[in-house]
């Protein structure tokens, strides 16, 4: 399967929101399930912080060395991060993605969402299933405004290195990787900043035992999924992504979080 945009094996993927036309000519080809799952993904690539938000950040600040995001220091305009909480969760429940219960549930959370982003920030745990999931969609709600930052802080010309398993602006763990020369580019979950890291051992907890690691293929294109036995995270990856998009890339790539996390493991 490939696109009019494939990137080239080695390039950074764009984290910006794949183009309609690229979108529904992927969707095209896929069945209504993984279909859907793409729509939900790139969709939320979409999501953007508004005027107010970005002006707030002119008042964050940043540190010179990772991570060089305070989070808990990120402006919350309820309204903005409200309006985002509402799209991600109307979005969950048009794809049945939701029960009708618990979509009833997170519609009703849109009154405590400022309380419910600043518990996710700070990191808190969560009361329940159903409380983790808000904290989770209230960690979406605030993506966009995170990404503007941390891709305003990024070097133009290329990814930085770093030999830390979390994300050098953000802190966040990585949920995908690209090669690159004698290297990887490594995606952050939280942010989707990229940051080149060394290729061998695990992205997460540095394992390099041949015996605590594991790597298999899987899918059309052919996605990776690596395996640490030692710290029980794993890592998607492509050699040659189907896109230039990271978004596309991770929509592809989901069935391998169903069945890794499934078996136990952390993304």
């Amino acid at each position: 399967m490939a696109l009019g945009g494939m990137a080239r094996a080695g390039a950074v993927l764009s984290r910006e929101a794949p183009p309609p036309r690229v979108v529904a000519d992927l969707a095209s080809r896929l069945g209504e399930a993984e279909a859907a799952l793409v729509s939900v993904i790139t969709t939320l690539a979409r999501l953007e912080p508004v005027s107010a938000e970005i002006a707030a950040l002119a008042a964050v600040r940043t540190r010179p060395v990772p991570p060089c995001i305070p989070i808990v220091a990120l402006p919350v305009h309820t309204d903005a991060v409200a309006m985002r909480f509402i799209t991600v969760v109307d979005l969950l429940g048009e794809q049945a993605l939701l029960a009708a219960s618990t979509y009833r549930a997170l519609r009703a959370r849109t009154a405590d969402v400022a309380p419910l982003v600043r518990r996710w920030m700070a990191g808190a745990s969560a009361r329940d299933g159903r409380d983790a999931l808000a904290l989770r969609i209230a960690g979406v709600a605030m993506r966009p405004l995170l990404r503007h930052l941390s891709q305003s802080l990024e070097p133009v010309h290329a990814p930085p290195c770093s030999a830390s398993g979390r994300c050098p602006y953000c802190a966040g763990v990585p949920d995908f990787s690209t090669p690159a020369c004698a290297a990887r580019v490594l995606y952050c979950a939280r942010c989707d900043a990229a940051w080149r890291a060394p290729r061998a051992g695990c992205a997460f907890c540095r394992e390099t035992r041949p015996d605590r690691l594991a790597f298999r293929r899987t899918g059309e294109p052919p996605y990776g999924l690596e395996v640490c036995a030692t710290c029980r995270h794993y890592l998607k990856s492509v050699e040659a992504p189907v896109s230039g998009y990271l978004a596309i890339e991770r929509a592809l790539s989901a069935p391998l979080d169903s069945g890794a996390r499934a078996a136990g493991l952390v993304g």
